[in-house]
Protein backbone atom coordinates (compact mmCIF):
# COMPACT_ATOMS: atom_id res chain seq x y z
CA UNK A 1 0.00 0.00 0.00
CA UNK A 2 1.37 3.57 -0.95
CA UNK A 3 -0.38 5.95 1.91
CA UNK A 4 -2.12 9.19 0.24
CA UNK A 5 -0.80 12.04 1.35
CA UNK A 6 -2.49 13.10 4.30
CA UNK A 7 -1.52 17.02 4.65
CA UNK A 8 -3.51 17.31 1.23
CA UNK A 9 -7.28 16.63 0.25
CA UNK A 10 -8.27 14.00 -1.67
CA UNK A 11 -10.19 14.29 -4.86
CA UNK A 12 -12.84 11.42 -5.91
CA UNK A 13 -12.42 11.53 -9.59
CA UNK A 14 -15.55 9.65 -10.00
CA UNK A 15 -17.57 12.90 -9.00
CA UNK A 16 -15.24 15.05 -10.72
CA UNK A 17 -16.15 13.14 -13.23
CA UNK A 18 -20.16 13.58 -12.90
CA UNK A 19 -19.83 17.03 -12.02
CA UNK A 20 -17.58 18.74 -14.33
CA UNK A 21 -17.04 16.03 -17.55
CA UNK A 22 -14.45 14.19 -19.29
CA UNK A 23 -12.07 17.25 -19.88
CA UNK A 24 -11.96 18.17 -16.10
CA UNK A 25 -10.53 14.20 -15.38
CA UNK A 26 -8.03 14.78 -17.77
CA UNK A 27 -6.92 17.90 -16.51
CA UNK A 28 -6.42 15.68 -13.28
CA UNK A 29 -3.98 13.64 -15.16
CA UNK A 30 -2.73 16.92 -16.52
CA UNK A 31 -1.77 17.85 -13.31
CA UNK A 32 0.26 15.01 -12.05
CA UNK A 33 1.99 15.62 -15.62
CA UNK A 34 0.46 12.48 -17.42
CA UNK A 35 -0.88 13.29 -21.15
CA UNK A 36 -3.70 10.96 -22.06
CA UNK A 37 -4.82 9.59 -25.40
CA UNK A 38 -8.13 10.57 -26.29
CA UNK A 39 -9.66 7.00 -26.33
CA UNK A 40 -7.74 5.74 -23.39
CA UNK A 41 -9.79 9.09 -21.48
CA UNK A 42 -13.01 7.74 -22.98
CA UNK A 43 -12.90 4.19 -21.75
CA UNK A 44 -11.35 4.78 -18.28
CA UNK A 45 -13.96 7.36 -17.83
CA UNK A 46 -16.43 4.68 -18.83
CA UNK A 47 -14.79 2.39 -16.49
CA UNK A 48 -15.14 5.24 -13.42
CA UNK A 49 -19.13 5.62 -14.25
CA UNK A 50 -19.68 1.62 -14.33
CA UNK A 51 -17.57 1.33 -11.66
CA UNK A 52 -16.25 -1.72 -13.32
CA UNK A 53 -12.18 -2.92 -13.80
CA UNK A 54 -10.52 -1.07 -16.86
CA UNK A 55 -8.46 -3.72 -18.80
CA UNK A 56 -5.78 -1.52 -19.95
CA UNK A 57 -3.09 -3.48 -22.96
CA UNK A 58 -0.63 -2.38 -25.18
CA UNK A 59 3.05 -2.69 -26.02
CA UNK A 60 5.34 -2.34 -22.80
CA UNK A 61 6.78 1.44 -22.37
CA UNK A 62 3.20 3.14 -23.85
CA UNK A 63 2.57 4.21 -20.27
CA UNK A 64 0.23 1.67 -19.11
CA UNK A 65 1.67 1.55 -15.36
CA UNK A 66 2.35 5.35 -15.48
CA UNK A 67 -1.68 6.15 -16.52
CA UNK A 68 -2.61 4.26 -13.32
CA UNK A 69 -0.08 5.77 -10.99
CA UNK A 70 -0.94 9.62 -12.20
CA UNK A 71 -4.20 9.12 -11.08
CA UNK A 72 -3.80 8.01 -7.81
CA UNK A 73 -1.09 10.80 -7.60
CA UNK A 74 -3.08 13.93 -9.44
CA UNK A 75 -6.52 12.73 -6.67
CA UNK A 76 -4.04 12.39 -3.77
CA UNK A 77 -5.18 8.50 -3.27
CA UNK A 78 -4.10 5.78 -1.51
CA UNK A 79 -2.95 3.13 -4.15
CA UNK A 80 -2.96 -0.67 -3.41
CA UNK A 81 -0.06 -2.61 -6.01
CA UNK A 82 -0.15 -6.22 -7.15
CA UNK A 83 2.71 -7.25 -9.88
CA UNK A 84 1.86 -10.50 -11.71
CA UNK A 85 4.28 -12.94 -11.49
CA UNK A 86 4.55 -17.10 -11.26
CA UNK A 87 4.70 -17.30 -7.60
CA UNK A 88 1.86 -15.40 -6.15
CA UNK A 89 -0.08 -16.92 -3.74
CA UNK A 90 -3.57 -16.50 -1.95
CA UNK A 91 -1.99 -14.54 0.54
CA UNK A 92 -0.54 -12.19 -1.51
CA UNK A 93 -3.90 -11.17 -3.25
CA UNK A 94 -7.05 -12.42 -0.74
CA UNK A 95 -6.11 -13.01 2.87
CA UNK A 96 -3.69 -15.81 5.87
CA UNK A 97 -4.02 -16.27 9.27
CA UNK A 98 -1.41 -15.39 11.50
CA UNK A 99 -0.99 -18.25 12.54
CA UNK A 100 2.20 -17.79 15.12
CA UNK A 101 -0.09 -15.39 17.05
CA UNK A 102 -3.08 -17.69 17.07
CA UNK A 103 -1.40 -20.35 18.14
CA UNK A 104 0.10 -18.08 21.06
CA UNK A 105 -3.29 -16.79 22.07
CA UNK A 106 -4.59 -20.16 22.40
CA UNK A 107 -1.67 -21.57 25.10
CA UNK A 108 -2.63 -18.13 26.47
CA UNK A 109 -5.79 -19.16 26.83
CA UNK A 110 -5.96 -22.32 28.19
CA UNK A 111 -3.11 -21.43 31.20
CA UNK A 112 -6.24 -18.79 32.10
CA UNK A 113 -8.56 -21.65 32.47
CA UNK A 114 -10.53 -21.33 28.99
CA UNK A 115 -11.69 -24.58 27.63
CA UNK A 116 -10.60 -25.38 23.90
CA UNK A 117 -13.35 -24.75 22.78
CA UNK A 118 -13.38 -21.05 23.63
CA UNK A 119 -10.03 -20.73 23.03
CA UNK A 120 -10.43 -22.23 19.52
CA UNK A 121 -13.59 -19.64 18.69
CA UNK A 122 -11.35 -16.60 18.97
CA UNK A 123 -8.62 -18.37 16.76
CA UNK A 124 -10.22 -16.84 13.37
CA UNK A 125 -11.19 -12.83 14.43
CA UNK A 126 -9.91 -9.85 12.69
CA UNK A 127 -7.09 -9.15 14.33
CA UNK A 128 -5.86 -12.43 13.45
CA UNK A 129 -6.49 -11.88 9.61
CA UNK A 130 -3.63 -10.52 7.10
CA UNK A 131 -5.53 -9.23 4.10
CA UNK A 132 -3.52 -9.71 0.78
CA UNK A 133 -3.01 -6.62 -1.54
CA UNK A 134 -6.06 -6.87 -3.14
CA UNK A 135 -8.33 -7.57 -1.08
CA UNK A 136 -6.83 -4.78 1.13
CA UNK A 137 -7.54 -2.28 -1.32
CA UNK A 138 -11.51 -3.32 -0.94
CA UNK A 139 -11.68 -3.42 2.89
CA UNK A 140 -10.27 0.03 2.60
CA UNK A 141 -12.76 1.63 0.66
CA UNK A 142 -15.18 0.00 3.12
CA UNK A 143 -13.50 2.05 5.75
CA UNK A 144 -13.12 5.54 3.77
CA UNK A 145 -14.48 7.66 2.71
CA UNK A 146 -12.17 8.30 -0.70
CA UNK A 147 -11.63 5.48 -2.86
CA UNK A 148 -8.23 3.46 -3.45
CA UNK A 149 -6.84 3.34 -6.37
CA UNK A 150 -5.78 -1.14 -7.17
CA UNK A 151 -3.31 -1.52 -9.95
CA UNK A 152 -2.51 -5.18 -11.13
CA UNK A 153 0.22 -4.96 -13.10
CA UNK A 154 1.40 -7.51 -16.10
CA UNK A 155 -1.87 -9.12 -15.35
CA UNK A 156 -1.38 -11.68 -18.08
CA UNK A 157 1.44 -12.58 -15.86
CA UNK A 158 -1.46 -14.16 -13.28
CA UNK A 159 -1.77 -17.97 -13.39
CA UNK A 160 -5.31 -19.40 -13.88
CA UNK A 161 -5.33 -19.88 -9.79
CA UNK A 162 -4.79 -16.28 -9.16
CA UNK A 163 -7.32 -15.24 -11.71
CA UNK A 164 -9.93 -17.55 -10.67
CA UNK A 165 -8.80 -16.29 -6.74
CA UNK A 166 -10.10 -12.42 -8.21
CA UNK A 167 -13.13 -13.22 -9.93
CA UNK A 168 -15.37 -13.34 -6.62
CA UNK A 169 -13.36 -9.81 -5.87
CA UNK A 170 -13.71 -8.06 -9.17
CA UNK A 171 -17.72 -9.43 -9.85
CA UNK A 172 -18.69 -8.78 -6.02
CA UNK A 173 -16.93 -6.10 -4.25
CA UNK A 174 -16.07 -9.04 -1.61
CA UNK A 175 -14.65 -11.95 -0.86
CA UNK A 176 -15.66 -14.97 1.84
CA UNK A 177 -13.21 -15.45 4.30
CA UNK A 178 -13.90 -19.55 5.51
CA UNK A 179 -14.49 -19.14 9.82
CA UNK A 180 -14.89 -15.52 9.42
CA UNK A 181 -16.95 -14.04 7.15
CA UNK A 182 -17.08 -11.56 3.85
CA UNK A 183 -14.71 -8.84 3.65
CA UNK A 184 -14.80 -6.10 1.04
CA UNK A 185 -17.18 -3.55 0.17
CA UNK A 186 -20.66 -4.17 -1.05
CA UNK A 187 -21.57 -0.76 -2.75
CA UNK A 188 -20.60 -0.84 -5.93
CA UNK A 189 -19.94 3.07 -5.91
CA UNK A 190 -17.27 2.59 -3.23
CA UNK A 191 -15.50 0.01 -4.93
CA UNK A 192 -11.96 0.67 -5.42
CA UNK A 193 -11.09 2.28 -8.84
CA UNK A 194 -9.30 -1.05 -10.37
CA UNK A 195 -7.09 -0.84 -13.22
CA UNK A 196 -5.39 -4.14 -14.86
CA UNK A 197 -2.31 -3.84 -16.81
CA UNK A 198 -1.38 -6.12 -19.82
CA UNK A 199 1.58 -6.20 -22.27
CA UNK A 200 -0.12 -7.08 -25.41
CA UNK A 201 -1.32 -10.68 -24.68
CA UNK A 202 -4.75 -10.91 -24.44
CA UNK A 203 -5.87 -14.21 -25.47
CA UNK A 204 -3.82 -15.15 -22.07
CA UNK A 205 -6.70 -13.86 -19.91
CA UNK A 206 -9.42 -15.86 -19.41
CA UNK A 207 -12.79 -15.26 -20.46
CA UNK A 208 -13.99 -14.82 -16.85
CA UNK A 209 -11.54 -12.26 -15.89
CA UNK A 210 -12.17 -10.12 -18.98
CA UNK A 211 -16.08 -10.39 -18.60
CA UNK A 212 -15.23 -8.49 -15.89
CA UNK A 213 -13.37 -5.85 -16.70
CA UNK A 214 -14.01 -2.61 -19.60
CA UNK A 215 -11.02 -2.74 -21.99
CA UNK A 216 -9.19 0.23 -23.55
CA UNK A 217 -5.96 -0.44 -25.99
CA UNK A 218 -3.04 2.05 -25.32
CA UNK A 219 -0.96 3.07 -28.23
CA UNK A 220 2.58 4.58 -27.99
CA UNK A 221 2.53 7.78 -28.52
CA UNK A 222 3.24 9.71 -31.57
CA UNK A 223 6.04 11.80 -32.06
CA UNK A 224 3.46 14.87 -31.40
CA UNK A 225 2.46 13.23 -27.97
CA UNK A 226 5.62 12.82 -27.27
CA UNK A 227 6.61 16.23 -27.50
CA UNK A 228 3.70 17.14 -25.18
CA UNK A 229 4.84 14.39 -23.03
CA UNK A 230 8.29 15.73 -22.64
CA UNK A 231 7.08 19.26 -22.50
CA UNK A 232 4.46 18.61 -18.81
CA UNK A 233 7.44 16.62 -17.83
CA UNK A 234 10.00 19.56 -18.08
CA UNK A 235 8.02 22.82 -18.68
CA UNK A 236 11.29 25.07 -18.31
CA UNK A 237 13.19 23.09 -21.67
CA UNK A 238 12.67 25.25 -24.60
CA UNK A 239 10.56 23.87 -27.49
CA UNK A 240 13.85 23.11 -29.74
CA UNK A 241 15.27 21.24 -26.85
CA UNK A 242 12.25 19.05 -26.69
CA UNK A 243 11.69 18.74 -30.62
CA UNK A 244 15.31 17.83 -31.06
CA UNK A 245 15.31 15.22 -27.76
CA UNK A 246 11.92 13.67 -29.86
Amino acid sequence: MIQKNLSKPSIDPREVLEREGIDALAELLTDARYIIQRRALIDLAHALRSPKPLLIEGPRGGGKTALAESLAQGCNLTSFYLQGMDDLTMADVLYSWDREAQTQMVRQELAAGSSLLEAQAKQFSREYLILGEALASFNYADMYFDPPVLILDEADKLTEKIEDMLLQLLGRGCAHVPRFGNVGVSDRSRWPIVILLSNDIRHDLSSPLRSRCLYTWLDPPTPREEVRILHARAPMASRNLVGAVT
